[in-house]
């Protein structure tokens, strides 16, 4: 258990860490701040948080553990902010969805008896903001860290029984490893939804299509309905991993094109049988 927690950013991942700690008491206090008052104050409506402040600096005193939920690019600069207000021997995390840019930051402007671990629990939603949080959204999500030669062992170890307790399964990799890894499941899927969505735009008469659309459209677009400034951060702070697998999607891509030109029904064929048979083992 953690003695005093202080979570900076109280949006969907942010709130749910928050419900999550005081449900299965992993904390003694649980304390924050957020851009926007409002929705402070809602996090400790919904029992969040037991105490929010105005400032990242005032929520952050005698914390123990400090989880950082903001937008990646946000995650540094609040670093550099709350840092002259840090206790010796505090755990920093995160919850951001890139990690090689923002571990190497961090451990280069941190002193030796602050202590940060990367981390991502892979439980997001295409709905965000503390109405959005849950006390389950942990439960059985996997929960990616990310140490490096730098990280203390006692911190990692600390912060992976903590992610245990929330529910989570916790798995351990480099940041450049998860970087990579997040690329392939998780940043191109919702690059290629958001495509998709937009291309309807290139159709004749789309005011039409919208309300006609059904299970597999909704289905295969949902995450495009993410938040835009938390997906812009991430593919900005992951560009060259996001637009080496943007061409290994347009190669895919074009490979399906040239079947379906060549009236080629057997590449159709095993084209969609191999995409059917990895799906399906999902």
């Amino acid at each position: 258990m953690f003695r005093r927690v202080a979570i900076i950013g109280v949006g969907l991942i942010g709130g749910s860490f928050g419900l999550t700690l005081r449900k299965f008491s992993l904390a003694e206090v649980v304390v924050g701040a957020g851009r926007n008052p409002e929705n402070t104050h809602l996090a400790v409506k919904r029992g969040a948080l037991h105490h929010g402040y105005k400032t990242a600096a005032e929520a952050v005193a005698n914390a123990e553990l400090v989880y950082l939920s903001t937008p990646v690019k946000a995650i540094i600069p609040t670093l550099k902010e709350i840092l002259p207000y840090l206790s010796p021997d505090t755990i920093i995390t995160d919850a951001g969805s890139t990690k090689a840019e923002v571990v190497r930051q961090a451990e280069s402007i941190l002193p030796p008896d602050i202590f940060f671990i990367g981390g991502h629990p892979m439980a997001g939603s295409e709905q965000s903001g503390i109405k959005a949080a849950s006390d389950r959204l942990f439960n059985n999500a996997f929960y990616i860290f990310t140490p490096t030669e730098k990280s203390s062992p006692t911190a990692l170890a600390r912060l992976k029984t903590l992610a245990k307790g929330l529910g989570a399964r916790v798995v351990e990799m480099s940041p450049e490893k998860h970087d990579c890894v997040v690329t392939a499941i998780s940043h191109l899927p919702h690059l290629i939804a958001a495509c998709l969505v937009n291309t309807l735009l290139a159709f004749p008469d789309k005011e039409n299509f919208l309300p006609l659309a059904a299970g597999g459209f909704k289905d295969t677009t949902r995450i495009a309905a993410g938040s835009p400034e938390m997906w812009r951060d991430i593919f900005l702070s992951n560009q060259e991993m996001v637009l080496t697998a943007a061409n290994f999607f347009r190669h895919q891509l074009s490979l399906f094109e040239e079947a379906i030109a060549r009236g080629n029904g057997q590449a159709i064929f095993d084209f969609l049988e191999q995409a059917r048979k990895i799906r399906a083992g999902l």
